[in-house]
């Protein structure tokens, strides 16, 4: 069976490699297109991180975060596996979405610390700065990369949907569902995906995802991608029996 992953470049090759071992075969199409921003950030003057996408992680350089001996807080398992990789030890990781984490920040770290940094893409779906402020923390925030809808599905991508080759497809954000309806529409695909089960992340990803035709809409039961994988898994083996 075939898989579309959405995901930007980096994170869908980890994914396509993840899929093969279960026998999947996989076609990609980012649909956010990462952009770095310019910035400056002394890590030093941090007594806590906050990163809430592999994106953000990605874009700080390697070499400052090695040498960080700070709390560190990844909003999911993803962001979380990158991070130990880089910091060579363990992390904390909330639940899948920012509002976990701002749970898991207000459990474990004394706000009388010190500063906490949010390292975030341009847009975020929940004000953590706000969040956190409003409960005592000192926080700021580094934008560090900006993520840019994509202009069109690739020519890949549209003759696999047009010949009814896609089984699933594979979302983690709103906007990366919203995008990914919007090009089908403009390339005459809705109809097309009738076939096609998509998978969310959540249940705010699932609703963005209603519009599209879909055979199915499913979304995790935990904001996390190994539940993704497993949700692949079971949709999968149930289409065989078919």
């Amino acid at each position: 069976m075939k898989v579309l992953i959405t995901r930007p470049e980096t994170s869908s090759k980890r994914l396509a490699e993840k899929l093969k071992h279960f026998h999947f075969e996989t076609v990609t199409n980012s649909m956010l297109d990462i952009v770095p921003v310019a910035h400056t950030i002394d890590l030093g003057e941090y007594a806590g991180l906050l990163f809430t996408s592999k994106s953000a992680v990605q874009e700080v350089k390697p070499c400052e975060l090695k040498g960080y001996t700070g709390e560190v807080y990844a909003v999911g398992e993803s962001t979380g596996n990158v991070m130990t990789e880089l910091l060579g030890r363990p992390v904390k990781v909330a639940g899948g979405d920012s509002a976990a984490l701002v749970a898991l920040v207000t459990r474990d770290f004394d706000p009388k610390s010190g500063t906490l940094l949010h390292v975030s893409g341009q847009e975020v779906r929940m004000d953590l700065v706000a969040a956190l402020s409003a409960r005592g923390y000192d926080i700021e925030r580094e934008v560090v990369y900006d993520a840019r809808p994509a202009s069109s599905l690739s020519t890949e991508v549209v003759q696999n949907i047009q010949a009814g080759l896609i089984d699933f497809a594979l979302f983690y954000s709103p906007r990366s569902a919203t995008t990914f309806i919007e090009l089908a529409r403009a390339e005459g695909l809705v109809s097309a995906l009738q076939g096609v089960t998509a998978i969310a992340i959540s249940p705010a990803v699932a609703e963005a995802l209603e519009p599209g035709g879909w055979k199915a809409v499913v979304a995790a039961p935990k904001a996390q991608e190994s539940e993704m994988i497993a949700v692949l898994r079971r949709e999968a083996a149930a289409e065989s029996l078919n």
